[in-house]
């Protein structure tokens, strides 16, 4: 659904035959966009953007009880709207449904709390990893309440951000740099999780049940989570090791590559999937910008369309 194409206005009633072959059907309430779901019979409505990066939810797919994000498959659960999978952390408003005769209306916001199933307490919980996954991990368990019990180990020494903002917006010079966090400065700490930046573990002690930190610091667990995702391969060729040829993985590589994008005129990308090409693209539009003034941390990072997608 594009915004040019919003759809019907909901307040005035559809036909319910309107949802498509997915159950979905895009639309508008109250000059907002809003997305119509059929899960299995039993009609719900959402906030139509996608809270990650803003995309079509119209566009996405149902899936077991979930709405999928066409973009980067973010889920959000049909019940309560929450965002149940990363990268999106935020839920979406629901909005009240009824049928009458043949027509179903959206009749306004659905504010009411929707009680959460009892859980397992996990006792203290190490994370490995201040990514995305970790993050979403520690971010889950603060809903629960179990929020102080929780420690985030990062190599990093940022709080967690958004990584495909290296490779996209912040490396096109669309946002600044800390449009890129996907944690506020308050979330870690002040009675939640704790992130342990800058600090690496070496081992873990399987039979004591410790983490083990550079510097020999032990860090007790009763559930540890694995969430280092993965690294970029370095070939092992000449020149690959000279100092004008970086590689992306990080915030700080891509400060790197916006340092040397400053001054330097030819760029070569080796790789050409969908961040090869993403880096290429975002190069050539912060040259292309390069003289013009760089936009505020508030402004928005929704994404151009469908090549966003990993």
């Amino acid at each position: 659904m594009s915004d040019e194409d919003a759809g019907p206005d909901f307040a005035g009633g559809i036909d319910a035959a309107r949802l498509d072959e997915r159950g979905l059907l895009g639309g508008t309430y109250e000059g907002k966009p809003v997305v119509l779901v059929d899960d299995g019979g039993r009609l719900c409505a959402f906030a139509g953007r996608c809270t990650h990066h803003d995309a079509p939810l119209a566009d996405g797919l149902v899936v077991d009880g979930t709405l999928r994000c066409p973009w980067h498959h973010a889920r959000f659960s049909l019940a309560t709207g929450e965002a149940v999978a990363a990268p999106a952390l935020r839920p979406l408003v629901r909005y009240v449904v009824e049928r009458r005769d043949d027509k179903v209306y959206v009749t306004g916001r659905d504010d009411a709390n929707v009680a959460r199933k009892a859980t397992t307490n996990p006792g203290r919980v190490v994370i490995v990893g201040g990514g995305a996954a970790g993050h979403a991990c520690a971010e889950m368990l603060a809903r629960e309440g179990y929020g102080p019990r929780v420690t985030v180990v990062s190599d990093e020494p940022d709080r967690p951000y958004d990584r495909t903002a290296c490779s996209k917006d912040y490396l096109s010079g669309d946002v600044e740099r800390d449009v890129c966090f996907i944690a506020d400065e308050t979330f870690y700490g002040d009675g939640g999780p704790v992130l342990r930046a800058n600090r690496k573990a070496t081992s873990i002690d399987v039979a004591a049940k410790t983490l083990v930190l550079d510097g020999g610091e032990h860090l007790p667990f009763d559930k540890l989570v694995i969430a280092t995702g993965a690294a970029p391969i370095q070939p092992e060729l000449p020149g690959f090791h000279r100092s004008n040829v970086y590689r992306l993985r990080t915030l700080a590589d891509c400060d790197a590559l916006v340092a040397a994008a400053e001054s330097g005129k030819r760029a070569v990308v080796v790789g050409a999937s969908f961040i090869g090409l993403e880096v290429a693209a975002s190069l050539r539009k912060r040259q292309s910008t390069s003289t013009s003034s760089r936009p505020s941390p508030s402004r928005s990072r929704r994404s151009s369309g469908p090549t966003s997608a990993r």
